[in-house]
């Protein structure tokens, strides 16, 4: 199975606004985040079970979820920590994704900003990297409230992004306003020459 298009980048580039849009051109939408999310608070998942056993109760909190601003201090301080973490939670998301789109035959966008890193890039028929000049990015998380350290760490944990352009098939520049990335998308899916379905 393939997915229709692949959607990824940089922490703070926009991505999630991109899939909303992609939404509104009534694009199926999945996104890795939201399933790694409903991971971490099913207190009964695989996942749960084994970041307790390698790490402690100390990374679950009172009500039985992950703690994930402990797991994120955790991995992005420490590639081994974040390198065993994404060996299990990657095959886990990708199944939750394929059985969301089990008998689905239209267009779709799957978000997922670790894509390259995970070595999925045969799973899609095109992909597409939204691109923001770093300054803008780090802007943008600082407003978020996340401090410059974090905003590094998680920047540097994640390929830089002229790889991801390099590896990409279309890329959505995202230094402006919402009009000009509404704009961008529309060109790439009305683009006849371009098979995403």
């Amino acid at each position: 199975m393939k997915f229709s298009l692949g959607l990824t980048g940089g922490i703070g580039v926009g991505k999630s606004t991109v899939l909303k849009i992609f939404e509104e051109f009534q694009f199926r939408v999945i996104n890795a985040d939201n399933i790694c999310r409903a991971i971490y608070e099913d207190e009964h998942s695989e996942i749960h079970l084994e970041i307790k056993e390698k790490w402690g109760n100390r990374f679950i909190t009172g009500n039985g979820k992950v703690n994930k601003k402990k797991v994120a201090k955790r991995i992005f301080s420490d590639n081994e920590s974040l390198e065993w973490l994404n060996s299990r939670l990657h095959p886990v998301i990708l199944q939750r994704a394929k059985k969301l789109l089990d008998g689905y035959d239209g267009r779709s966008v799957f978000e997922v900003p670790l894509l390259f890193e995970a070595g999925w890039g045969k799973l899609f028929k095109k992909i597409i990297v939204v691109y923001t000049a770093d300054d803008i990015r780090r802007k943008r998380l600082l407003q978020k409230g996340m401090t410059l350290e974090e905003i590094n760490e998680r920047i540097n944990a994640q390929a830089p992004q002229d790889k991801k352009l390099e590896k990409a098939d279309f890329a959505l520049i995202n230094n402006g306003n919402i009009i000009s990335l509404k704009e961008q998308v529309s060109k790439l899916i009305t683009n006849e020459t371009i098979e995403i379905i």
